[in-house]
């Protein structure tokens, strides 16, 4: 966990070469997965807003997925903007689109509209931005271990599998075909069934 990325090519595995093999915006592509049935990768990039940096709606999407509200949002991108210490390198690229949609607020509004899907899943405050992170970790396990089960080793890192490259195929293959038994579904998610209530009462 403590390698640098440019060095995790070196690893072995029973002595053979290995790829690294992840999940594009792994946990904003689970709510697309459990709100709209499939994920939004690779048709798309839920970080492509158009005239921000990727790097800037990554950050703004990993406070937005942890704050309450849409106010709780803005002000903690305006703390972390002035002292946060985590992801220093989007600084300048969330500056600029605060200058160019005029403010926090907007830069906010403009990532929710390019991921209206899963915007009811975002600012339910931290626990539910943390019950996304279990979600990844679930199925990031679940797939390791039923390539276990078949003979293929694989080490993970966060969202990423580093595995045999003879295994590559199998591997890609069970990461977008599984899904943990006991885990929400889709009309079982928890937020959508909020979102369904609302819905009648309206």
């Amino acid at each position: 966990m403590g390698m640098k990325k440019e060095d995790r090519p070196r690893i072995l595995i029973n002595g053979e070469k290995t790829v690294a093999l992840d999940y594009p915006a792994s946990g904003l592509n689970i709510l697309y997965l459990m709100m709209t049935g499939s994920r939004l990768s690779p048709l798309g990039d839920p970080y492509d807003v158009a005239g921000i940096e990727r790097r800037a709606v990554k950050q703004c999407l990993t406070i937005m997925s942890n704050t309450p509200n849409i106010y709780a949002a803005k002000g903690a991108i305006s703390k972390w903007l002035e002292t946060g210490k985590e992801r220093i390198e989007a600084k300048p690229a969330v500056r600029a689109a605060i200058r160019e949609f005029g403010s926090i607020m907007a830069v906010i509004n403009a990532i929710l509209r390019r991921n209206k899907p899963i915007a009811p899943c975002l600012m339910k405050g931290k626990a539910m931005g943390q019950h996304y992170q279990w979600l990844e970790a679930n199925l990031v396990f679940h797939v390791a271990h039923k390539l276990s089960l078949i003979g293929i080793p694989a080490i993970t890192v966060h969202d990423e599998f580093i595995v045999r490259e003879r295994d590559k195929e199998i591997a890609e293959e069970l990461m977008y075909s599984l899904w943990p038994e006991n885990l929400p579904t889709l009309p079982a998610a928890p937020w959508n069934k909020a979102l369904q209530t609302q819905h009648k009462a309206a």
